[in-house]
């Protein structure tokens, strides 16, 4: 075939084509059959639109990342990236180069001492060199010149050291910022140390200033939770002629010296502080600190209070003190109720049982249960015995709603034991199961106690709900915590033959016992 024939066949189908519309790009030949220069540069323009369609560009907004649009872009994004790569991985393999450089060095200069510390405190690390102590820097420089005999590490900007025998505080320019004058000093924690000065102790802080004055015979070791509690209550344990007590940062006397040891400073407990009262929203159990007087080992609250009871401390046996065991007579029925001193309070070791106020007014006594359940949503006053038999009364004591329970109730010098008086029997018998197996009476539950560990005789006197309905008698009981004013719910304290004690809320609708405790 002549290239002139095939020239002009193709010629005319390019005219057909272009009549259509957006028709195919067709190459155009010369008559010698070969592509024009002008042919290869339209279908590469062509082929780019294929590629990728001509836009019209949008401005990005500031800030934002705009994405290529054309081939050429994208291969130019392409470039740009693999550059970046190259060059961080330049970089980092001239950064390992110089670490490997530093450390060369810096093992270089840590070798000459003959002891270095592991790890930087603030900055500084501890060097020996011939029994003498001081600090290099981070680049394995001398920082504090190494003249002391000891020296500890760096906590709050202070270091102790020791220079002829005394010991002070450094800070990190090498600077003495407490005279090098003491005969032994611990590290600052909480920003305050303890220190000894011709056999006395006290308690600096990290300018030098005596919280603590110098001038006890000694200061009790704490450990950190101790010690901020101690700094917290502002309670620190101190001995001074033979006998140990607590004292503040103004040196006043806190709790008097009345302890021959103090086994350990005031730390939160652990047993009852995740429990009852925290679910409910309340502060966890105080602070508590155990002591030894006069051979019996027993708690302490933080206003110097028992807060557990005394036990020997050769035997552990409890200790029982005198008249703790007594009895009272309410003069308005002449019921003789016995009476038990735990800790600090004297509680009535039985419940109350009366149906008289001391201004003489009868308090409801409420049968049916749609009157027991009428009076609950009417806050009005209502008692009863359980299952309205009298023998229960003469056990359990009369049960009453919340809204029985007022200042009137109790005999004259007695109360109703308030939620935090429930708290504070709690806490001074122990843990939540300890608390509960020490007030339970040694009969009546399904499961007694071996014995009558703290004298507060509590019996399963069970409940009346909202409804009128009895239940728990013999497995659980419930007394009132005072409230002035109760609304739907009131504070109890409750005790279960499951051996837990927990303080809660209960509708003021249920009846229930109450505890007195003397004014």
């Amino acid at each position: 075939m002549k290239p002139g024939f095939l020239f002009t066949l193709l010629a005319s189908l390019s005219i057909v084509l272009s009549n259509t519309a957006k028709a195919q790009y067709v190459p155009n030949y010369d008559k010698n059959g070969q592509r024009s220069a002008a042919s290869k540069s339209a279908e590469e323009a062509r082929n780019r639109q294929i590629v990728s369609p001509a836009v019209t560009p949008v401005k990005p907004a500031a800030g934002k990342y705009n994405p290529p649009q054309t081939f050429e872009e994208k291969r130019e994004e392409r470039r740009r990236i693999d550059a970046v790569i190259a060059r961080e991985t330049q970089l980092r393999k001239r950064a390992d180069s110089l670490q490997k450089e530093f450390k060369k060095v810096y093992d270089g200069k840590i070798a000459k001492y003959d002891r270095v510390d592991t790890v930087y405190t603030e900055g500084a690390k501890r060097a020996t060199l011939n029994n003498k102590h001081g600090f290099i820097n981070t680049n394995g420089d001398v920082g504090i010149p190494l003249i002391y005999d000891d020296a500890s590490v760096f906590i709050y900007g202070r270091a102790a050291v020791k220079l002829n025998q005394k010991w002070g505080f450094i800070d990190l320019t090498g600077k003495t910022v407490i005279p090098i004058q003491y005969d032994a000093v611990d590290n600052f924690s909480f920003k305050i140390a303890k220190v000894k000065l011709n056999g006395k102790y006290g308690y600096l802080d990290d300018t030098g200033k005596e919280i603590i004055p110098v001038m006890y015979d000694e200061i009790k070791g704490m450990h950190i939770l101790e010690l901020e509690q101690a700094i917290k209550h502002d309670l620190f344990a101190v001995k001074l002629k033979g006998l140990w007590g607590f004292v503040g940062r103004s040196n006043n006397t806190k709790i008097d010296f009345l302890f021959d040891d103090i086994v350990s400073s005031f730390n939160v407990p652990v047993s009852m502080q995740e429990r009852s009262y925290s679910t409910y929203g309340q502060n966890p159990t105080p602070p508590v600190a155990t002591v030894i007087k006069n051979k019996a080992k027993y708690k302490i609250s933080i206003s110097g209070e028992a807060a557990s009871e005394k036990t020997d401390i050769l035997t552990g046996n409890i200790i029982r003190e005198e008249a703790a065991i007594g009895s009272f007579t309410d003069v308005r029925n002449n019921k003789v109720y016995g009476t038990i001193k735990i800790g600090s309070q004297i509680w009535m070791s039985e419940n109350l049982n009366v149906d008289i106020y001391r201004s003489g007014e009868k308090i409801p006594r409420v049968e049916s249960a749609g009157d027991w359940q009428k009076a609950g949503k009417n806050g009005k006053p209502a008692s009863c015995y359980y299952e309205h038999d009298e023998t229960n009364g003469s056990k359990y004591g009369t049960l009453y709603n919340a809204f029985a329970v007022n200042e009137l109730l109790a005999p004259a010098g007695w109360h109703i034991a308030t939620k935090a008086e429930w708290e504070k029997l709690t806490n001074y018998l122990g843990s939540e199961k300890t608390a509960a197996i020490k007030m339970k009476n040694v009969t009546g539950w399904l499961t007694n106690p071996t014995q009558q560990v703290s004298g507060f005789a509590g019996l399963p006197s069970g409940m009346r709900d909202s409804n009128g309905k009895f239940g728990y008698i013999g497995i659980y009981t419930t007394w009132w915590g005072f409230e002035v004013a109760p609304a739907v719910y009131a504070y109890s304290c409750a005790l279960s033959d499951l051996e837990y004690i927990s303080i809660t809320p209960e509708l003021s609708a249920f009846g229930m016992a109450v505890r007195c405790i003397k004014d």
